[in-house]
């Protein structure tokens, strides 16, 4: 594919060299059973301090501009209606004792919602996915924090990770 655009001009050799590098950290983190959402993943690095792992990790997110689920009233007006707001299906792998608590149980109008996420975490990677189900609405939601007490471990997989970025 990478040679029949760049026959047509659309990409130079720097830009596939720059892709098929950027592929094969990809391959080299899928095959370490690394997983990725959304177009740039997201990773916390955390150094222990003392070679000691915290007992508990906690932290807060937000989804933002959340809907209610709407239903047309006696004059055929759509109406927001008071809509659930669960967290199911909850998974960690690494993280052990993991929970995750929404703000609110039930939205009636568009709003934010913040989670309160808290797992005991391991060294290495840690891996928390969930599902936010809102009304008959499933979002699967998946966070990677990464736990290490080298620094220099921590630093080259920043490295790593920053030049996939560019």
């Amino acid at each position: 594919m990478f040679n029949k655009l760049k026959a047509m001009g659309a990409l130079s050799d720097e830009q596939i060299n720059s892709y098929n590098t950027k592929l094969n950290l990809l391959e080299k983190y899928a095959s370490a059973k690394g997983a990725t959402t959304g177009t740039i993943p997201s990773y916390s690095f955390i150094n222990v301090e003392n070679d000691n792992l915290p007992s508990t990790v906690s932290k807060t997110f937000a989804m933002d501009s959340v809907y209610p689920e709407m239903k047309a009233n006696d004059n055929k007006e759509n109406k927001y209606v008071a809509t659930s707001v669960r967290v199911t299906n909850i998974r960690g792998r690494g993280a052990q004792n993991v929970a995750v608590t929404p703000s609110v149980n039930s939205i009636s109008e568009p709003t934010s919602i913040q989670f309160q996420l808290q797992f005991t975490p391991n060294d290495g990677v840690n891996t928390v996915e969930f599902d936010v189900e809102i009304g008959n609405e499933k979002i699967l939601m998946q966070y990677t924090f990464f736990y290490d007490n080298s620094k220099v471990n921590t630093a080259f997989v920043k490295e790593n990770l920053s030049s996939t970025r560019k």
